[in-house]
């Protein structure tokens, strides 16, 4: 097929004489009816008309040419055609018009996005909620913050604008072992979230914020009745702009504001520091893949309000909680992890710098075990097991090896001071680094009467770890009675141990646990969350 396009003049068609004049009916948009086109395709498969219409429009293009300097021309707009397979005669494609000003814009334009430097950040963990929506039946929302996004701010016309970054939603875990949920990312400024946790109203703000943005870039509409806050929380990383270019006659260079100590919502007028988490792989290198399973958990926690660290709190709960705790300046700061980790962290303090390094070794979930308890349930057994004592000391016996798996949680034998099968003055290699024992333990070494022992305490209950080999123990005789802890070896020699606390402590529930060579007495708190000094 042969495609030419004719130059219209006056409403008239301009046509060559020597190919000879065509009826060509045109409606008023100038098209050809069907009929004519096909007409025209036929004629035009004449290489005698083709090889004259070759030459015809060699002329016109010389006649153009001349007509250039002209002031009024009148050209004849030719196109490369198409030959028949039978011609040899090729014509050359026509060069490119100039780029319009619009399109040499958007090109300035993209040359200059792709010159922005930028790199990824992670954002700073605020509050999620759930809910459901008209496309999801659960759906999370993740409420972060990041210093660089601007500041909310209140006008008289448009009320509050606050600045925002969303992100579409993504299917994420929040551990290693949960299953993926649909996440949306939000995340504002620093300054904003910091004084929404001050400010109730401010806060529902950012969740309405929240919805609203997300239906108008989504278009998904989530339910504000069903909705409710959750514990997890989601990880983001994305990308900022940096801005390297020098102010002019200044010598300020742009840096990124650091993030701020947040204060705890629950009333205590503890403050959370900030801490940065990293995953250690076998070969010591940082792991960015959160799919595999890190040797270390690496934690850099800044106490920059701490001057003294013999009264700072360090503790691992269940195997999976940190708890770093400081009374003095109310330092509160307690993290779950998504590893098991063992409950004896490699910790350094740099006192200049106020940062204190820990490094908590992953264990393998294969070889852990929880053993959950019901204190009421062993009390009630124990009862049953001993009927044939006196009913006031009913309630003071104990249980022995075979309830070991329904009381209180296994803590490791050694304890992460190093009070166990070696001595207290010996140096131990694989034992933290600390110069200093927390006045909130109390330790005590092997005497005549007095076992050796450690007292440790977590939220809920403080622990006795007695260190003393099972087959040495006379099981039945180990007895909480008037304010201590007694009990035989097989030598007929009674130990005790005196409970420093009696009035905050809890008779009625405990637990014991028997392993190989220690035993531990769990000791209820009567006040949860209270931690006491043992001097």
């Amino acid at each position: 097929m042969m495609a030419i396009n004719f130059k219209i003049i006056r409403n008239k068609i301009v046509y060559s004489p020597i190919i000879g004049y065509f009826k060509l009916e045109m409606d008023k948009n100038f098209n050809f009816t069907e009929k004519n086109l096909k007409d025209l395709q036929q004629t035009f498969q004449d290489p005698n008309i083709l090889s004259t219409l070759l030459e015809y429009y060699d002329v016109v293009e010389k006649l153009n040419e001349s007509e250039q300097n002209s002031t009024k021309t009148t050209k004849v707009i030719t196109t490369p055609t198409d030959t028949n397979k039978n011609t040899n005669n090729e014509t050359q494609p026509q060069p490119q018009p100039p780029p319009q000003p619009k399109e040499k814009e958007k090109e300035k334009e993209k040359e200059s996005v792709n010159k922005i430097k930028t790199k990824k950040v992670k954002s700073i963990s605020g509050f999620c909620f759930k809910t459901h929506s008209d496309k999801n039946d659960r759906v999370y929302v993740m409420c972060s913050h990041y210093p660089t996004i601007g500041m909310a701010s209140m006008t008289e016309d448009k009320g509050w604008i606050i600045p925002y970054s969303l992100f579409e939603v993504e299917k994420q875990q929040h551990t290693f072992t949960s299953p993926f949920y649909k996440v949306y990312h939000i995340i504002f400024g620093t300054d904003t979230y910091n004084e929404s946790t001050k400010q109730v109203s401010l806060n529902r703000l950012l969740i309405q914020t929240s919805m609203q943005a997300i239906y108008q870039k989504y278009k998904e509409s989530l339910n504000i009745a069903a909705i409710k806050i959750s514990k997890k929380q989601f990880p983001k990383e994305f990308h900022v702009t940096i801005v390297d270019e020098p102010i002019e006659n200044s010598n300020i260079k742009y840096q990124e504001p650091p993030p701020n100590e947040q204060l705890l919502e629950d009333g205590s007028g503890y403050y959370r520091p900030v801490f940065t988490i990293q995953n250690i792989g076998i070969d010591n290198k940082i792991l960015e893949n959160p799919i595999i399973i890190p040797k270390f958990i690496e934690f850099n926690i800044n106490l920059k309000r701490l001057d003294n660290i013999n009264e700072l709190i360090l503790e691992i709960e269940d195997n999976e909680k940190l708890i770093v705790r400081e009374d003095n300046v109310k330092y509160n700061l307690e993290v779950l992890l998504k590893h098991h980790v063992e409950d004896e962290p490699i910790a350094k303090f740099n006192k200049v710098k106020k940062n204190l390094n820990l490094k908590l070794k992953v264990i393998d979930d294969d070889n852990h075990s929880h053993h959950h308890h019901d204190h009421n349930n062993n009390n009630n057994n124990n009862n049953n097991n001993n009927n044939n004592n006196n009913n006031n000391n009913n309630n003071n016996n104990n249980q022995n090896e075979n309830n070991k798996d329904s009381s209180s949680s296994i803590i490791k034998e050694l304890d992460k001071l190093g009070f166990g099968s070696s001595s207290i003055t010996e140096p131990r290699n694989d034992l933290p680094s600390l110069t200093f024992i927390p006045q909130t333990i109390k330790y005590h070494t092997n005497s005549s009467s007095i076992p050796q022992y450690i007292i440790k305490q977590n939220n809920d209950s403080i622990n006795f770890i007695i260190y003393e080999n099972q087959n040495n123990i006379k099981k039945d005789s180990i007895l909480l009675k008037n304010n201590s802890i007694t009990y035989i070896i097989n030598n007929e020699e009674i130990k005790k141990i005196t409970i420093p606390i009696t009035n905050e402590i809890s008779y009625e529930n405990y637990g014991i646990l028997i392993s190989e060579n220690s035993f531990i007495v769990e000791l209820k708190k009567n006040h949860s969350g209270v931690w006491y000094k043992f001097i």
